[in-house]
Order: structure tokens, then C-alpha cells, then sequence
């Protein structure tokens, strides 16, 4: 089989579901943008006291006193946020509250690739009953009209963090998002 033809058919996926995969990247970058804010600012529940370990452990590299000034302001806020449990509860209820937002453009998605490969399948087994039958033969599938069905795409790693929230009640964990389930996809992007 041609390595041309899982392109050429990924391609016309593209074409078909481009609507829908834009609006997917584009929910998947808001959460992502959310994820690196609240990470940067050690909001979500842990990183606080993480980063305040590391900090107190490393030796400052310029202990002039606005340096140490401003090192123990930003560990007086780290500390603030890792005593505070409702701050790092907020932010990740924030961000599983932003990951639960993306499930209808990643449906979208999902039913979108589906749609055009079913076609595509349904193209191919026409075309082989054709040819089979051009040549008095029964049909029978072959890897052109297997290959479409098999390029199929579900995003896990979105289902499994969406049932890890709802099972824990949005306690305790905060999943992230992942592209690399819709494969040849996203490949350019």
C-alpha cells in the first residue's frame, strides 16, 4: 500500500472537518493558556510548596538587597497561596472547568473525521465491488477501503481526564489536554 494514500486520505479529513478542527485547537489553546497562567503563578494545588522548597533550597546568585527584597516578597506570596487551599481549590476547579468547556468542539471533532472517513470508505468499497465485478469476482474488502476506518480518531486522553474530574468530584486532579490523540491530524499545526 502506498504511504500516499494515508496522506491523500488524511488530507481530504482535513478539508471536510477544517471547521471543526480549528475551533478544536483553538478550545485546546485557551486551555492552555489558562494551564500555563495558573502554573506559572504556582496556583494549582502543590506547586506552591514545590517551588517554595526549591527556592529556600538553591542559593541566591545575586543577593544584592533589592534581589533579596524581591525574593522575599515572591516567597511571601508563594507561601500565602501554599497556606491557602481555597485559592489552589478555585484554581484548579478553574481549570477543570475550562478542560470540561472543550468536550462539544472535540465531539465536533471526532464526528467531523468520522463523517469523512465513513465517506471515504463507502467511496472505496464502491470502488472495488466495481472492479471485482468488471472482472467477474466476488467482492471483498481490501486495505483501500480498510485503511479509512482504521485512521479513525477518539481523543482519549480528553475522556479519561473527564472521567478522573466527575469520579473525584473535581477533587484532587487536573488533567491536560493533548493533541497528539488526533495524530496525522494535527500534524501541521
Amino acid at each position: 500500500m502506498s504511504p500516499n494514500l494515508k496522506q491523500t486520505i488524511m488530507e481530504r479529513v482535513r478539508r471536510e472537518s477544517g471547521a471543526e478542527l480549528k475551533s478544536c485547537l483553538a478550545a485546546f489553546a485557551s486551555h492552555a493558556s489558562l494551564m500555563q497562567e495558573l502554573s506559572a503563578r504556582s496556583l494549582l494545588p502543590g506547586t506552591a510548596k514545590l517551588v517554595l522548597e526549591k527556592m529556600r533550597a538553591e542559593p541566591l546568585p545575586d543577593a544584592s538587597p533589592e534581589k533579596l527584597l524581591c525574593h522575599a516578597k515572591i516567597l511571601a506570596d508563594l507561601q500565602a497561596v501554599a497556606d491557602n487551599k481555597t485559592v489552589q481549590n478555585e484554581a484548579r476547579r478553574t481549570a477543570n472547568k475550562k478542560f470540561l468547556e472543550v468536550e462539544p468542539a472535540v465531539n465536533a471533532l471526532e464526528l467531523a473525521v468520522t463523517s469523512s472517513l465513513e465517506r471515504q470508505t463507502a467511496e472505496a468499497v464502491q470502488a472495488e465491488r466495481e472492479f471485482f465485478e468488471g472482472h467477474g469476482l466476488p467482492w471483498e474488502p481490501t486495505s483501500l477501503s480498510k485503511l479509512p476506518q482504521s485512521l479513525a480518531v477518539q481523543s482519549a486522553s480528553f475522556r479519561s481526564g473527564k472521567a478522573q474530574i466527575l469520579a473525584l468530584g473535581g477533587t484532587g486532579y487536573v488533567p491536560r489536554l493533548s493533541m497528539s490523540d488526533f495524530g496525522a491530524l494535527v500534524a501541521d499545526h
